[in-house]
C-alpha cells in the first residue's frame, strides 16, 4: 500500500479532495553536490592544482571562483542557510580540497572552508587567498578570515611565507571596503591588512629574509611599503650591503646615509566625489638606530651599481671631503658614468675649487 500513495492515480483522487500530493521524503544528505562524488572532488583539486601552479599569484583574483563548475550546484541544490553545515561535514571527510572552497560563491561554506584550513593548508597560494578574504563582501567572512590568518601565519614555513609576502604587500593596499556616512567616502575604521600581519613576529623575520634574497618584481615598492615599520631600522646595514636586489640594497643605503627612511603613503578618500584621490605622495620618519655611517659609506663608494655610488657622491656633496677617509672616495673622482661623475664635478666646485655661485653654497 506504501508504494500506492505515490501513483500518478492517488495523487488524482487526493486533488479532488483538495488534499496536497504526498510528498517524497527528501534523502538524508551528508555533504555539499559539488563533493558528493569521487569525479567531482578529482575535479576540483585539479582545478585548485592548475590555479596554483599554472599562474602568477600576482595575478590572482577573485574570479577564480568561476574555476570550479562544481560549486553551482552547491547553490542549486542546497537552501543557503544550510550549506556552511553540509561544508563542514565534507570537509571534515574530505580536508585535502578545503583551500578551493575559499573561492565558494555562499558566504557560508566560505567561513567553513576558513574553519577548516590547518598548517598543512598553508602554501603560498592559500595564504594570498585567506588575506584576500579579510577583503570579503560578507562581514563575518572577513573578521574570521583576518583572524584565522593570524592565527595560522606562526605556524606557516619560512619559505612560504617569504613567497606569499611580495604578493601580499603589492595586492594589499587595493582591499579596502568604503563606506558612505552623511556624503562622506571613508575606508572601514579597521588597521590595514600588512599592520596586521606584521603583528606576527614569524612574518617579521620573513620579510627581512624576502628584502635580502627577491631579485624580480618592484623590489623598491616592496622596500619602501615596509619602510614605515620600525622594526625594519635595524635590518637595514645588512640589506645595504647584502641584499640581492640593486633597489634594495640602493634604498637601504639611501635611508642609512640621510638619516631618515621614505615611503609611499597609501590613497585615501577626500570626499564621495573623488573617493581615489590621494593624499600627498611621500611619508618619512627619522631613523630608530645609530648605524655605522662610515662603513656604510665606502661600501656604497664601491658597490657595482652606479646609482648607489651616487648616493655616495651625494654625501660627499653634503658633508664634505673630511667627513669620509679619502682612500674611500678618490677612486670617485675618475668615475665614468655620468651620473656619478655630475656629482663628484659638483663636489670638486663646492669643497675644492669653491667655485660655486652664492646661492647653491647653502643649499649644497
Amino acid at each position: 500500500m506504501a508504494g500506492e500513495t505515490t501513483t500518478p492515480m492517488w495523487t488524482f483522487l487526493r486533488s479532488l479532495f483538495g488534499l496536497s500530493p504526498v510528498r517524497a521524503k527528501a534523502p538524508t544528505r551528508q555533504g555539499l553536490p559539488s563533493a558528493d562524488t569521487p569525479e567531482k572532488r578529482q575535479q576540483t583539486a585539479a582545478t585548485l592544482l592548475a590555479l596554483r601552479s599554472g599562474k602568477q599569484l600576482i595575478h590572482f583574483r577573485d574570479h577564480y571562483r568561476h574555476a570550479f563548475p562544481a560549486f553551482h550546484e552547491d547553490r542549486r541544490l542546497l537552501p543557503r542557510e544550510m550549506a556552511g553545515r553540509f561544508a563542514q561535514q565534507t570537509f571534515h571527510v574530505q580536508a585535502e580540497i578545503v583551500p578551493a572552497y575559499l573561492f565558494h560563491p555562499n558566504g557560508h561554506v566560505r567561513q567553513a572552508a576558513i574553519e577548516a584550513l590547518s598548517p598543512g593548508h598553508l602554501t603560498a597560494f592559500t595564504i594570498i587567498v585567506l588575506a584576500a578574504r579579510t577583503n570579503d563582501w560578507v562581514e563575518p567572512v572577513r573578521e574570521r578570515a583576518l583572524a584565522r590568518l593570524l592565527d595560522l601565519l606562526p605556524r606557516a614555513e619560512p619559505y612560504v611565507l617569504e613567497s606569499a609576502l611580495p604578493v601580499l604587500i603589492r595586492r594589499s593596499p587595493s582591499w579596502r571596503r568604503y563606506r558612505v556616512v552623511n556624503g562622506v567616502v571613508s575606508s572601514l575604521p579597521e588597521s590595514e591588512l600588512l599592520d596586521q600581519v606584521f603583528t606576527v613576529e614569524e612574518a617579521r623575520s620573513a620579510a627581512i629574509s624576502m628584502l635580502s634574497s627577491l631579485m624580480a618584481g618592484p623590489t623598491t615598492r616592496i622596500f619602501r611599503t615596509l619602510a614605515k615599520y620600525r622594526w625594519i631600522d635595524p635590518h637595514l646595514e645588512t640589506l645595504s650591503l647584502e641584499a640581492r636586489a640593486n633597489g634594495i640594497r640602493r634604498a637601504a643605503t639611501a635611508a642609512l646615509l640621510q638619516g631618515e627612511v621614505y615611503w609611499k603613503r597609501s590613497p585615501s578618500p577626500a570626499d564621495f566625489r573623488l573617493p581615489g584621490r590621494p593624499d600627498p605622495a611621500l611619508e618619512h620618519r627619522p631613523l630608530t638606530i645609530h648605524p655605522d655611517i662610515p662603513r656604510v659609506f665606502a661600501a656604497a663608494a664601491r658597490d657595482r651599481t652606479a646609482s648607489i655610488r651616487a648616493l655616495a657622491a651625494e654625501a660627499l656633496i653634503r658633508l664634505g671631503p673630511d667627513a669620509f677617509p679619502a682612500e674611500t672616495w678618490e677612486h670617485l673622482k675618475a668615475e665614468k658614468r655620468p651620473s656619478v661623475r655630475s656629482r663628484m664635478d659638483f663636489f670638486r666646485r663646492k669643497w675644492i675649487d669653491d667655485d660655486l655661485p652664492d646661492y647653491l653654497k647653502d643649499g649644497g
